[in-house]
């Protein structure tokens, strides 16, 4: 139990940092543009492993998903409903 409240704590801290970053970003081209604030963050990028391309992706995808979540969950519950029904005949 304990393990699974530190996991959340840490997934919260990674999000309110992803979101902090993805703010800061967009104060950033405010100031330089979105040339500017790419070549600003490139080398940071680059010490994780990550490109330009792959910042531009990751934020286009976190702004459709932003609007339109996935809502997996209703996934699981169908999941759990077919398996319910297996196990119930």
């Amino acid at each position: 139990m304990l393990d699974k409240i530190k996991k959340d704590i840490n997934d919260l801290k990674g999000t309110a940092s992803e979101l902090r970053d993805n703010s800061d970003y967009d104060k950033l081209v405010n100031k330089i543009g979105e040339t500017g604030a790419q070549r600003a963050i490139q080398n940071k990028l680059q010490d994780r492993g990550l490109t330009i391309e792959k910042w531009i992706t990751y934020r286009e995808v976190k702004a459709a998903l932003h609007k339109n979540p996935l809502q997996v969950r209703e996934e699981i519950k169908e999941i759990d409903n077919l398996a319910s029904g297996v196990l119930d005949n």
